[in-house]
């Protein structure tokens, strides 16, 4: 999908298609991703922590129910 006109009214071509890798695109085809709901992660706390080798960070649910990671 090309988006062709921006805010003001201007002609543009924007790509809005996804990027494949031209070398192997069957590679594209078998990425699988994890899905994890955030609720499970944080339960009742609203606040869950996640680590990545060393680094611990925060996931938190605000009253907006929004997403933040703070380190």
């Amino acid at each position: 999908m090309i988006d062709s006109e921006n805010k003001r009214g201007m002609s543009v071509g924007v790509n809005r298609e996804p990027k494949l890798n031209p070398k192997s695109p069957n590679e594209n085809l078998s990425i699988s991703i994890n899905k994890f709901d955030a609720l499970d992660l944080i339960g009742n706390s609203n606040r869950a922590v996640i680590s990545l080798g060393s680094q611990e960070y925060i996931l938190r649910l605000t009253k907006q129910h929004k997403l933040i990671l703070t380190k």
